[in-house]
């Protein structure tokens, strides 16, 4: 068993450092070689949910859960997806990836496999179906062929964004109704593949710019996706908040790459990027941990507010800061006031969940949430370096499909600047205007958790 480990720990270690070589080496110009009949291809957004994708994986790694097989055999699946040109070879490493989540999905409990199936597989078969259509108008099954350009039409667009909504919504929210394994490997499997059904939409970009009505499509969905979920997140029992917190991170993603603009890639990218980290900080505790070496209560909870979008120069504050610059540049005042006030639902949600926590939290739980809450701090610093090494080359290599509204450009001296369409600064991270703003975000949540626990007083 020992053994065993020790190989599957080693595959994870390389398999990670050649994504991060190859996260490096494709920067500028995509891996393209006639191996497998010219069907590999390898650029920055291939390598960045390959990332993802291995992030996750070694948050199963910290957490220990067990078995490890189904996210090995997904990260395979879907790696493979990535790494190819071919859209119908991405289709079926969705499906593959699809059915293994099907089936660890079911080995915890003898529910009905066929509903749950046909619902999982839904959005391969949106997918499917968009890819048909560009085949059938482009005449081509690769997204880089000269002439696949030609294949973007209305019909491929609503059937991705389709896969994407629904693959993204089923696999949350089938563990949503699972509260029993919101610690299990099943559900690390369920989030990967909610996190990739976002690959497909991005992809689009590679094809050709989006006409207004798409945009406003995915901006109208994924912000009432961003809203609903961290508001079912406020009010759900604790078991299952964590999954609607993720579902609602994936929601103000979504947003920012539906504007379709350079900021809205880097935010979106970015949000992306906070959800293993959000996984491993928020996991509920499994049966087998003890009671032990608990941190102090007032260290639990800074650990837990150094998660949430009201501390600034968190990893949490650097995401809603994107998200709201990159609407600002695109004149998107109303997704302007959306990312704040899901910002503030999501602090207030995640100061809830540390109430239960207080008083009793395994051991290990309590190390993880402030490890996490070190190493929100450290990405929120780190932001621009970040958005440099890893996000910006997807901006360059998508420059094509994307809207000139909106651009989040490095500055020396305040680490990010959001730019709108005139080249005219929007907001500068640290930004005293958002600083301000977020300021009041952390006192009005400060200030509603007090009145909430003098109404519980009162209660009791």
């Amino acid at each position: 068993m020992r053994s065993l480990r020790f190989v599957y720990h080693l595959c994870y270690l390389l398999a990670l450092l050649a994504v991060l070589w190859l996260t490096w080496y494709v920067r500028d110009v995509p891996l393209e070689t006639a191996l497998f009949t010219g069907q590999l291809r390898i650029d920055s957004l291939s390598t960045f949910f390959a990332l993802l994708t291995l992030l996750l994986a070694l948050v199963q790694w910290a957490l220990r859960l067990r078995p490890v097989w189904p996210t090995l055999l997904l990260t395979l699946c879907l790696s493979g997806a990535y790494a190819t040109s071919n859209l119908l070879l991405v289709a079926a490493g969705y499906l593959l990836a699809t059915l293994i989540e099907v089936v660890a999905g079911r080995l915890p409990r003898p529910a009905p496999l066929a509903p749950r199936a046909i619902w999982l597989l839904l959005p391969v078969v949106c997918f499917g179906v968009a890819v048909a259509g560009l085949q059938t108008r482009a005449g081509t099954w690769h997204y880089h062929a000269p002439l696949a350009g030609a294949g973007l039409n209305s019909f491929v667009f609503w059937f991705v964004l389709l896969a994407t909504i629904l693959g993204s919504a089923v696999h949350m929210y089938a563990h949503v109704l699972t509260p029993a394994m919101t610690s299990g490997p099943h559900t690390l499997a369920g989030i990967c593949l909610a996190l990739a059904w976002c690959y497909p939409l991005v992809r689009l970009y590679s094809l050709g710019p989006w006409n207004a009505g798409w945009h406003a499509a995915t901006l109208l969905l994924s912000g009432a996706l961003a809203l609903w979920a961290v508001w079912r997140a406020l009010v759900a029992p604790i078991i299952t908040r964590t999954h609607w917190l993720l579902w609602s991170q994936l929601g103000v993603a979504l947003i920012g790459l539906g504007l379709g603009t350079s900021a809205g890639i880097v935010a979106g990218c970015y949000a992306l990027m906070l959800v293993p980290l959000l996984l491993a900080g928020l996991a509920r505790p499994t049966a087998s941990e003890t009671q032990a070496v608990v941190p102090s209560p007032a260290m639990l909870s800074w650990a837990f507010w150094l998660l949430s979008p009201a501390l600034p120069l968190t990893a949490p504050f650097v995401s809603f800061w994107m998200g709201i610059g990159a609407a600002a540049a695109s004149r998107m005042f109303l997704l302007v006031g959306i990312l704040w006030l899901a910002g503030l639902l999501y602090t207030l949600t995640i100061i809830q969940y540390t109430r239960p926590l207080l008083s009793a939290a395994p051991g290990r739980t309590g190390r993880t949430v402030a490890w996490v809450a070190g190493i929100s701090v450290v990405l929120g610093v780190t932001a621009p370096t970040l958005v440099w090494m890893v996000i910006r080359p997807i901006v360059q290599q998508l420059q094509g499909g994307l809207t000139p509204f909106g651009d989040i450009v490095l500055w020396p001296w305040g680490g990010l600047i959001a730019l709108d369409a005139a080249r005219r600064p929007v907001a500068t991270l640290p930004s005293l205007t958002l600083f301000l703003l977020m300021l009041v975000l952390g006192a009005l949540a400060w200030l509603l958790l007090r009145l909430q626990r003098m109404m519980d007083n009162r209660r009791g």
